[in-house]
């Protein structure tokens, strides 16, 4: 199995299986942060689709220290993890479908994230890992522009 990180602003699936996706691709963000979205792309073998793969999305920052949430109930944060599991092969032809079986079973997920803006700090920068079967597969890093830098932009007429 093969998987791919990608930020985005918004990213939807349709009915198709496709997924829609706006201001995709990104990796320096803010100083302010809007919400966004978090999308995986996995590929797998007809075998490997057949099977249900659990996976791990963790935030880390970047000393590698997971990302801290804050607890329901007032409890103590605990670090920003999504677990899930995927199985592809609900949306895969028959076996009869020579065609559609000559290439690699995709799929795709789109986390958003609308209250990540609370976790994350102007100046630092940050990386996603994604693990299917206990075997990281994937990361995506990014950084949150500060204040500063953005003064800086804003007097040499960059963005």
């Amino acid at each position: 199995m093969q998987a791919f990180l990608m930020l985005a602003d918004a990213a939807q699936p349709d009915a198709s299986g496709k997924l829609n996706m706006l201001g995709a691709d990104w990796a320096i963000i803010g100083p302010r942060i809007t919400p966004f979205a978090l999308v995986i792309f996995f590929r797998a073998s007809w075998e490997e689709a057949d099977k249900i793969h659990p996976f791990t999305l963790r935030l880390t920052d970047g000393d590698g220290a997971p990302v801290l949430a804050p607890a329901e109930n007032d409890g103590e944060p605990k670090p920003l993890v999504l677990e899930g599991q995927i199985a592809m092969s609900a949306h895969t032809p028959s076996d009869e479908d020579a065609i559609a079986r000559k290439v690699e079973v995709h799929s795709n997920l789109a986390v958003s994230l609308p209250g990540i803006a609370a976790l994350l700090k102007p100046g630092h920068h940050y990386r996603w890992s994604l693990e299917v079967d206990e075997k990281e597969l994937a990361e995506v890093s990014f950084a949150v522009r500060s204040e500063s830098d953005r003064e800086e932009n804003a007097s040499s007429g960059t963005a």
